[in-house]
């Protein structure tokens, strides 16, 4: 378990995010193989989730708790830089300290669900061009009170993914949905979109002028259907 430790460390070091992820995906397999060896030989032990150890360089063990509600909306505020619209959802740079270590994050990207604010940020960081694209941030709300939800709602526009195509998704918009714990770190991250999974994963393949033909056609002919 401690080499596949290591092997995880130099996983992340990949400049890629696409073998990024899929060499983090392999260990993280393997992981469990070796976990499941261990249990049938010996006593459970409490190994800790691949991405959320304490002692792996990067690893977020600083969190800030019981901040009021307010505070926490404000400071998640900043992690989308509305000055320069170039936020976490671009550089995969976040306010570390709101959140668990063992964070769940959801979104329909197909690299998604990920568990450990390690390993999103792993995989989240360096995915768009940093000059072209912006996310820009049009509204937070606390929703929720009572059960402890924050929303904000964004605008992704001029985003060019970092492959050596370099494909520029379409202008879309989405909502990230901000769950706290009774500790006031947020324990769950969702994204949603108004594009499909599949045209936003079929984008990253086609030449821009390509993408907007086929899914203008197929929304052209949607629609024809329901006339």
């Amino acid at each position: 378990v401690e080499r596949l430790e290591k092997m995880y460390r130099d996983s992340i070091k990949i400049k890629c995010p696409f073998f990024r992820r899929r060499a983090s995906d392999i260990i993280e397999g393997m992981d469990m193989m070796a976990r499941f060896l261990i249990i049938r030989h010996k006593s459970i032990l409490d190994l800790p989730t691949l991405g959320c150890r304490n002692d792996i360089p990067g690893v977020f063990l600083k969190s800030n708790r019981h901040l009021e509600i307010a505070t926490i909306a404000q400071l998640i505020k900043q992690d989308w830089k509305p000055s320069t619209h170039k936020g976490y959802l671009i550089t995969g740079r976040l306010n570390h300290t709101l959140y668990r270590n063992d964070c769940f994050f959801d979104s329909p990207d197909p690299d998604m669900p990920v568990r450990g604010l390690n390993k999103y940020v792993c995989a989240a960081r360096d995915l768009f061009d940093y000059k072209s694209s912006e996310a820009h941030l049009m509204d937070l709300a606390i929703i929720d009170n009572t059960k402890k939800i924050i929303q904000v709602r964004w605008k992704l526009q001029n985003a060019v993914l970092r492959l050596p195509w370099k494909p520029m998704l379409p202008t879309w918009t989405g909502r990230t949905t901000y769950y706290l714990d009774d500790n006031h770190l947020i324990y769950r991250h969702e994204d949603t979109w108004d594009i499909s999974a599949l045209e936003g994963f079929a984008r990253t393949l086609l030449p821009p002028k390509l993408g907007d033909w086929i899914f203008h056609t197929s929304r052209r002919s949607s629609s024809s259907l329901e006339e």
